[in-house]
């Protein structure tokens, strides 16, 4: 919100000042916390620009990121002075007889650049702290540690953590919500937008460099009079009547057509269900404002960028806009508003009703702490029942489409009713509840006279034809037309009353507030072939639900169910297509033809045999197959070659270590340094890749792994975390291959010199001071074309600091140095050919390969040992 913590004025004092032509400003600006003296003296300019539109584009939507890019001019400056935190106010002449000034923050910028010196002009270029959460966050330790699952609140202060800056937020809409996924490939400041505005919320950088959430219909509203703005355009007028989430399969929308849409983000994977959009809706529904553009007027800097701008004339409201200014200052100080929005158009899918005569549905589920997506459509007719499912996780593609013939009869009335032509199998369901009067226990007979040994008859229902069945059920009431209802479910096997009444001891009846249902035992209910009347036996007036299943005209026998069933799943290695027959709980193979025909061939099954013949896979009865890629469980030799998998491990390589480099697979990667030349150098992790010839790669990963370290400075009063920072994958060139030595001497070798060239394709990467972490590599196979043995590194692109005494290295050298490890694996195919024997040329050396041979009185042995070995020990 608009700036408002003055000191030495009231804000309406500082709004009248402000907007006068004689206002006088200075400027104020800190280096990690020291100020720079007479700041104005050297200030040339200082401009920020904010934005509440990002990537450019100037559609209106929640996810929106504001935040800030400025630029400082300084002249005849000493450069040692500029640090990578910079720290902005504006002062505003307030009292000219006391010579006070009133100081607003600005905000609290990082270095985005090393600044540059051009005849004795300075230029830093500076953004908030939105650019730390430039960073690929990877949620897997969160989620690890939360056993599965971590909440939205906890996703987001975990980012906040990770980017080391403070995070204001505390609370927003769902953040309870657990996630289950995640996808190291996206940076922290997507996740942090999508978070917003999956809680309809615009995300901020504020004035002291936290991470805050703004709701649209909660923003400070600013007012400036129209003859203080010059040079003004407008365009549309934008106020929302409707939000809508879609992407593709997902749709979800609240609101009307009257006014304007706000799209959700349709990449955004917070958003999970209807309740929430409408939510939102409820959030932002009325919002309005102008798109507006100025030319500079009087700057005011106790505006922030999501500010409401109100332009009055004469206390009524002209135009209503976002900040998102331009802030100017040369030792005047200037502001120029820029919100022109347009608007998104989009195509919004069309959904007609279904016609009454068949009940056709659709519905989407979405599981995002599972990773899954479920969609189910079907329709259910008088006789017909016909379903189509597409189920997709992150392990593949599931698909269903079944048509279930009707197998069953039901019917429903007052007093009795009769089922006709039921199978001999269980019956299915059932529902009974009174109508006029409670259901209870029943005398024998209305004539019977009362005497010692009378017996109550037991509640029930009948079912009375070639067999006679009796179900229990309990007491049920009735009262003012609402009812108690036992319900007999066979296909979830459930026996259960709704209970809607409530009698107390004395007899008096009530309508319960909350319905609730008690279990009850649940039994089959067998039948034989035939029609049967059902009742409850005293109670001519009890409705009755009956349904049970009729003789199957598809098969010999009775089934409580009948279905055809087509399945096509995909997983990452496997596509099955199945046809199937299933009578009740045994599935028909028999006489199964499945048949796919196109321009690749055919696929046949029938019983047990399968017969395929395509250009590209065949396979034959007898088990012969043919095919272009396989999955084989034993050897496998292909037209490529020997399927192999090779592994390098990593050496961790430093100018100045005692033996040139450490081949233990494990050591410290940044920066190391030498005490007795008081010299810093690079550490770096270095694969020394030597591939066989006649080997082509198909793949090549580097997997690594990474220990954050504390740094403490010579006398351990002081410390710091560390961490590998800025990582870059390149390809390490040996220029002079001479070690230089001196004989005797207390410090390592000088391994010579070398060159790096970045691996194209593969961004940089840093990781966290807090948690152990691991990370894989993907390696362009262009890099190995022509190219047998070559050295990867993985060197960080920070640049080397100048010698910073023994008591300051825990500070220079200790944020951009941690452990690591790891391993570079690549897998190929190696030309294989059976008749002769092989040989594996590494580098300029030839090893042949052993050959083992068993003969006929010496059986090879492989991992028993010979009697000679066994006494030896």
């Amino acid at each position: 919100m608009a700036y408002t913590n003055f000191t030495n004025c009231t804000a309406n004092e500082y709004k009248n000042i402000i907007y006068n032509q004689e206002t006088k400003n200075k400027i104020r600006i800190l280096f990690n916390n020291v100020e720079l003296e007479d700041a104005d003296e050297y200030c040339e300019l200082f401009e920020v620009q904010s934005r509440v539109i990002p990537y450019g584009s100037k559609v209106f939507m929640l996810e929106n990121l504001v935040s800030q890019e400025a630029t400082l001019i300084l002249h005849n400056i000493d450069t040692s002075i500029i640090q990578d935190q910079v720290s902005i106010s504006i002062g505003t002449l307030v009292d000219s007889q006391n010579d006070i000034y009133e100081y607003v923050p600005i905000g609290i910028y990082n270095l985005q650049e090393i600044p540059t010196t051009d005849k004795g002009k300075t230029t830093i270029l500076l953004r908030d702290n939105s650019v730390k959460l430039d960073f690929y966050y990877n949620a897997q330790p969160l989620i690890e540690l939360n056993g599965g699952n971590a909440t939205k609140l906890q996703i987001l202060q975990d980012i906040c953590y990770q980017a080391g800056i403070t995070c204001n937020v505390l609370s927003f809409l769902g953040d309870s919500d657990e996630i289950g996924v995640y996808d190291n490939t996206i940076k922290g400041r997507q996740y942090v937008s999508w978070l917003a505005g999956s809680a309809g919320a615009i995300p901020i950088i504020t004035r002291n460099g936290a991470l805050d959430f703004k709701y649209i219909n909660n923003l400070s509203t600013i007012e400036i009079p129209i003859e203080k703005v010059e040079g003004f355009t407008n365009a549309e007028n934008f106020k929302i009547s409707k939000v809508i989430y879609e992407s593709g399969i997902i749709k979800y929308e609240q609101g009307n057509e009257t006014n304007d849409t706000l799209f959700l983000d349709s990449a955004n994977p917070y958003v999970l269900s209807q309740e929430q959009v409408e939510d939102i809706y409820d959030i932002v529904n009325g919002f309005e404002i102008n798109s507006f553009t100025t030319q500079r007027i009087l700057g005011n800097p106790s505006i922030d960028a999501y500010d409401l701008i109100q332009i009055t004339d004469y206390d009524e409201t002209v135009y209503k806009c976002f900040a998102n200014n331009i802030l100017r200052y040369t030792g005047k100080l200037l502001n120029t508003f820029d919100s022109e929005i347009s608007f998104e158009r989009k195509k919004e899918n069309v959904t007609k009703n279904s016609s009454e005569t068949f009940r056709k549905w659709a519905k989407t589920e979405i599981d995002s702490a599972n990773a899954k997506i479920l969609i189910q459509a079907g329709e259910i007719g008088d006789r017909t029942n016909k379903q189509t499912s597409l189920t997709q996780d992150v392990d593949g593609l599931n698909s269903t489409v079944q048509n279930i013939p009707p197998m069953t009869t039901d019917t429903q009335g007052i007093g009795q009713v009769t089922l006709n032509n039921l199978s001999s199998v269980k019956l299915s369901e059932f529902k009974v509840h009174p109508t006029n009067q409670d259901i209870l226990g029943l005398l024998v007979s209305p004539n019977t006279i009362v005497s010692s040994t009378l017996k109550v008859r037991s509640r029930g229902i009948t079912f009375d034809g070639p067999v006679k069945a009796h179900f229990k059920i309990p007491k049920l009431y009735c009262y003012n037309s609402v009812y108690d209802e036992f319900i007999y479910n066979a296909t979830d096997e459930l026996a259960y009353v709704i209970r809607r009444v409530a009698i107390d001891n004395l007899g008096n009846k009530s309508i319960l507030q909350e319905p609730y249902e008690e279990q009850y035992e649940y039994r089959d209910i067998q039948l034989e072939e035939g029609n049967y009347n059902i009742y409850v036996p005293g109670y001519p007036t009890a409705y009755i639900y009956a349904k049970g299943i009729v003789k199957n005209p598809y098969t010999t026998s009775y089934a409580t169910s009948y279905e055809l069933e087509t399945k096509v799943e995909q997983t990452e290695n496997r596509f099955n297509v199945i046809v199937r027959e299933k009578v009740d709980k045994s599935e028909v193979i028999a006489d199964l033809n499945v048949a796919i025909e196109n321009h690749q061939g055919i696929i046949r099954a029938i019983g047990n045999v399968f017969e395929v013949d395509s250009d590209n896979f065949k396979v034959s009865p007898e088990g012969n197959m043919e095919c272009n890629n396989a999955k084989i469980n034993g050897n496998l030799v292909t037209a490529n070659g020997v399927l192999t998998n090779l592994t390098f491990v990593d050496e961790i390589w430093s100018w100045y270590n005692e033996n040139g480099y450490d081949n233990t697979g494990i050591g410290y990667v940044g920066f190391n340094s030498d005490a007795y030349m008081q010299n810093v150098v690079k550490s770096f992790m270095v694969f020394d890749i030597k591939l066989p010839n006649d080997f082509a790669v198909s793949s090549a990963k580097i997997h690594l792994k990474h220990w954050p370290t504390k740094w403490w400075n010579s006398n351990q009063t002081a410390s710091r975390n560390g961490s590998c920072q800025n990582m870059q994958p390149c390809i390490m060139q040996v220029e002079n291959s001479v070690i230089n030595a001196q004989y005797l001497s207390d410090y390592g070798l000088d391994l010579g010199s070398y060159t790096f060239t970045q691996i194209s394709g593969i961004p940089q990467f840093s990781f966290s001071d807090s948690i152990y972490q691991e990370k894989s590599i993907e390696i362009p196979l262009s890099i190995f074309e022509n190219n047998q043995n070559l050295k990867i590194a993985i060197i960080t692109s920070v640049a080397t600091p100048s010698w910073p005494g023994v008591d300051n290295l825990y500070s220079a050298l200790g944020p951009y140095t941690g452990v690591m490890s790891g391993i570079t694996e690549i897998t190929g195919y190696m030309k294989y050919n059976p008749n002769q024997q092989r040989t594996i040329q590494i580098g300029e050396q030839e090893e042949p390969q052993r050959v083992l041979q068993e003969s006929e009185n010496e059986p090879l042995n492989i991992g028993q040992p010979n009697e000679e070995e066994e006494s030896d020990r």
